[in-house]
């Protein structure tokens, strides 16, 4: 049986590859890079400028376009479930794990990112504010919106590869670092 933290580590690797690809349109040298600890280096240091806010942080100078404005929080979890956010549940690791993320996000003025992916998927599911959600559909349209699926009245959530397809990074450059917009 796989070992479920190093199931988690190749998801984070995998993740931060894709990331590196769409920014760059290389696979090397590697823009981001997950970083260990991460929560547990924001929680001790109280620091919510850290550039340790999520699970992805920019190791090229070249891809701190994206961690500038957005903090980016992994998981991969077989208990986690996009009914997180609309059921009674007790217990809603996936809608805890968004809830972190968009604290640690909202305080250090990015906006919050959940990549996800469910055991036994074949697909990776970006989680994010109706906010990022309406400021990219602005600039990208019909495309966008139409592979977008709203969780609730603050999320959107939409198909990690597609909206790597979808979003190019001279969007995010456009959208968001030409106007300094703040995220949540």
């Amino acid at each position: 049986m796989a070992n479920p933290k190093e199931i988690g580590n190749r998801f984070e690797r995998k993740i931060a590859k894709d990331l590196t690809v769409w920014a760059s349109g290389k696979e090397k040298p590697l823009w981001y890079w997950k970083i260990g600890s991460s929560g547990a280096q924001a929680t001790i240091t109280h620091d919510i400028d850290s550039k340790m806010i999520g699970d992805i942080v920019a190791i090229h100078p070249d891809g701190m376009f994206l961690t500038d404005i957005c903090a980016i929080e992994l998981k991969n979890d077989k208990s986690m479930n996009m009914l997180d956010f609309i059921t009674d549940r007790k217990r809603k690791p996936l809608r805890e794990a968004w809830d972190k993320i968009y604290t640690q996000a909202t305080d250090a003025g990015r906006f919050p990112l959940l990549i996800y992916h469910r055991y036994n998927s074949s697909y990776d599911y970006l989680i994010m504010s109706i906010r990022f959600h309406n400021l990219l559909t602005a600039w990208v349209g019909e495309q966008f919106i139409d592979t977008s699926f709203r969780l609730n009245s603050e999320l959107y959530i939409t198909n990690f590869q597609h909206f790597l397809n979808v979003v190019s990074p001279e969007i995010i450059k456009t959208c968001f670092c030409s106007k300094l917009v703040k995220g949540n």
